[in-house]
């Protein structure tokens, strides 16, 4: 094995656990931000949608929730930005139904049903 070969390998080794610690970090507050998807999910009442969401402090909860997923978004490896992309778009249908939700007796019929539609989708997520 020469020099150049064996310096190579040396700089590989060393690369191998900065990467797996990376996405260890990674996968582990996706994690987390999933956990805390699910739990402000499972807190939004289709029945009672404003009720729920102000009953529930879902605002700040999901605030927190915001302040997380910036966190992730910080450093992701380049194979998981397509899982950042759905991450983010699963996010923003929350905030929608959390902003919305929260004023439901102002809306109108169809942004009620569209609503709906969005609260079912994040349903479906969990």
């Amino acid at each position: 094995m020469s020099k150049k070969q064996l310096k190579t390998l040396i700089m590989i080794l060393i690369l191998i656990p900065v990467f797996v610690g990376c996405n260890k970090n990674y996968n582990k507050l996706v994690k987390e931000y999933d956990n805390a998807f699910k739990e402000i999910v499972n807190q939004i009442n289709p029945e009672k949608v404003s009720e729920s969401i102000k009953d529930n402090d879902l605002k700040s909860e999901f605030e927190e929730l915001d302040a997380l997923l910036n966190k992730i978004g910080e450093d992701v490896p380049d194979e998981k930005i397509p899982d950042m992309m759905i991450l983010r778009e699963r996010h923003r249908i929350l905030k929608e139904v959390i902003d919305k939700g929260s004023v439901w007796e102002t809306l109108k019929e169809i942004e009620k049903l569209s609503l709906e539609d969005s609260i079912e989708v994040l349903m479906s997520y969990k």
